[in-house]
């Protein structure tokens, strides 16, 4: 499971990725100098999961519901941040793109998950979830 930020990156060929200035080179980059780890071809999954999981978006709770009881492994793309990555990911200020959060909510649900927003305290300590 995750705790802490995550960096979703699926396809660098979208425009959500690419007017944000996030390329091949500059992911290449920012591998080479020990703040994520870039899998360029290969993806990074989460696998074991239950058939659901909460986490954050920006405060927000966002539940998961996968087809299976158990066993599901979720796509989580070709980046992840490094410890020194998820550092400074807590400290430096980033702000809430709707556009994103539709854009990666649509591509887990075309790999067959439910995705649903939860009401809840606006309570991102919670230990029972994650942030992305």
């Amino acid at each position: 499971m995750i705790s802490g930020p995550a960096a979703l990156v699926f396809d660098l060929a979208n425009p959500i990725y690419s007017t944000q200035g996030i390329t091949f080179q500059s992911l290449s980059h920012l591998d080479a100098i020990g703040l994520i780890n870039f899998q360029g071809v290969a993806g990074l999954r989460l696998s074991h999961l239950p058939k659901k999981i909460d986490f954050f978006y920006y405060g927000e709770r966002v539940r998961l519901e996968f087809p299976k009881e158990n066993e599901n492994a979720l796509d989580m793309g070709h980046v992840m941040l490094s410890e020194s990555g998820q550092q400074l990911a807590q400290v430096v200020k980033s702000s809430k793109s709707e556009a994103f959060k539709v854009y990666v909510f649509d591509y887990w649900r075309s790999k067959g998950l439910i995705v649903d927003t939860v009401e809840s305290p606006q309570n991102s300590r919670n230990s029972d979830a994650s942030s992305l």
